[in-house]
C-alpha cells in the first residue's frame, strides 16, 4: 500500500536518522518527490535535526590539551619499551647452582636498557599533527617571546621553501620549537617539519633503525626512513639537536634539503 501524507509524520524522524528499512525508505523518498507539502515538512525537520546536533556538539578541547596528552603517551611508550627490554627469563627450579648465582648477579646489577632513538619521538609527534601555534611572518617575534633558547630562522638556498608556521614542542622532556615548511620539489609541495632543541648529552652517533650516515661540514648526519617517514637527525653547533621529518620525502631528499640550509655551518644559534 503506497505511503500517504498522514503516514509521513510517523516515519519521517526514523527516516532522517537512517533507521528505516530500505524498502520503506524508498517509498518515503518516492512520496516526498511527488508531494511538495511533505517535502517542505521534511526539509524543516532535517534543518531542525541538523541545528540540534550542532547545539549538542561537545565544546573544543582546551588549548594545549592535545599536546600534553601526546607527550604523556610518548612517555608511557618509552616506559613500556624500557620494561620490555629489562625483562628477564626466569630459570626453572631445577637449574644448577651456578645458573642461580648468575641470575642473582643479574638481579642485583640489572643492565640499563638504552633509550629509543630520539628520531622516533620526532616521528610520533609528526604523525599526530598537533596544531600550529603561529603562522607566517609572525613566527620570528613569537619565537623570541616564547622560546627559552635563542634560535635563528633557518634559511634554504636553491630550493623553494615556504614557512607555514611553528609551535612549541618537547623532545625527551626538553623544550623544543617545531617549524613547518612547504617544500617545492618535483613540481609538488611537500610538508616538512623541523625540530630544534637543546641536545646537550644526546648521542646522535647511534642513528636509528635502518639509518645511514653522511658526513657534511664535518658533522655526521643520520638519515633514512622510520615508521614510513623520512628522517634526518644530527647534533649541531652549540649543543643543539635537529630533527627533520616528512611523510612525503624520503631520507635522501630530506638530507639534500638540510645540506642546502645554513644550519650546518652556523648552527642556527645566536
Amino acid at each position: 500500500m503506497p505511503i500517504r501524507c498522514e503516514d509521513i509524520e510517523s516515519l519521517l524522524q526514523t527516516h532522517i536518522d537512517g533507521e528505516l528499512a530500505d524498502d520503506d525508505a524508498r517509498e518515503v523518498e518516492a512520496h516526498l518527490a511527488a508531494c511538495a507539502n511533505c517535502r517542505q515538512h521534511a526539509a524543516r525537520e532535517r534543518r531542525f535535526h541538523h541545528e540540534l546536533r550542532a547545539a549538542l556538539a561537545p565544546p573544543p578541547a582546551p588549548e594545549g590539551l592535545r599536546e600534553r596528552m601526546g607527550h604523556a603517551l610518548d612517555q608511557e611508550e618509552w616506559r613500556m619499551r624500557g620494561q620490555a627490554r629489562r625483562s628477564r627469563w626466569l630459570l626453572p627450579a631445577a637449574s644448577s647452582l651456578a645458573a642461580a648465582a648468575a641470575l642473582l648477579l643479574f638481579a642485583v646489577s640489572p643492565l640499563q636498557a638504552p633509550e629509543p632513538p630520539v628520531a622516533d619521538e620526532a616521528v610520533l609527534q609528526h604523525m599526530r599533527r598537533p596544531p600550529i601555534e603561529v603562522q607566517g611572518a609572525a613566527v620570528s617575534p613569537w619565537l623570541q617571546k616564547y622560546y627559552r633558547g635563542r634560535v635563528d630562522m633557518p634559511r634554504f638556498v636553491g630550493v623553494s621553501t615556504e614557512l607555514r608556521g611553528a609551535r612549541l614542542s618537547q623532545v625527551r622532556g626538553r623544550q623544543a620549537v617545531q617549524f613547518y615548511y612547504d617544500v617545492a620539489l618535483g613540481g609538488r609541495q611537500h610538508e616538512v617539519s623541523m625540530q630544534i632543541f637543546d641536545a646537550t648529552g644526546f648521542d646522535f652517533s647511534r642513528g636509528f633503525t635502518g639509518s645511514r650516515t653522511s658526513v657534511v661540514e664535518g658533522r655526521p648526519l643520520s638519515y633514512g626512513e622510520l615508521r614510513g617517514y623520512g628522517v634526518v637527525a644530527y647534533g649541531g653547533p652549540g649543543g643543539l639537536g635537529y630533527l627533520f621529518t616528512s611523510a612525503h620525502l624520503d631520507g635522501e631528499h630530506l638530507l639534500e634539503l638540510v645540506t642546502r640550509s645554513n644550519l650546518l655551518s652556523q648552527g642556527g644559534a645566536r
